[in-house]
Parts: C-alpha cells; structure tokens; sequence
C-alpha cells in the first residue's frame, strides 16, 4: 500500500505474490479502508506492520519548520 500506484505496480510486477492499494493513509477513512480491503481479498488480517515514512532531500540550511513539521506529521 502507498500513494503512488505507479511505483507500487513496479513492485508488484517483480513478485507473484504482491498484491496493492494505491492510497494515502493519511486521507480520511483510509485506515478502516486498508482493513475492508485486506478482508475482501484474503479473508482475514494475520499481522498488521504500520511501516509508513516520509523525506525530504536538502540542504539542512534550506530546512524550514514547515518542512519538518510536515515530515513529522
């Protein structure tokens, strides 16, 4: 699961067994969408891993608190 659809296909073109959700956990609903969605296609939830991160590549003299803020949230 992630945003971006098209990386996530990428991924999933390499392993059989990968199979995805183009969302933002952050939007409204998504989280119980995640769930509605990994029963709808497998039945049950053996293991839930909450891995999600974000970055920003530059300078830290350009890094601003609305940067870090947002990187945070």
């Amino acid at each position: 699961m992630g945003r971006r659809e098209g990386p996530l296909k990428e991924s999933a073109a390499l392993h059989r067994g990968i199979d995805i959700l183009a969302i933002d956990v952050c939007g409204e609903g998504a989280p119980a969408e995640v769930i509605r969605t990994a029963i709808q296609r497998w039945g049950r939830i053996d293991h839930l891993i909450n891995n999600a991160g974000a970055t920003a590549v530059m300078r830290l003299a350009d890094t601003d608190e609305r940067t870090i803020t947002n990187l945070l949230a």
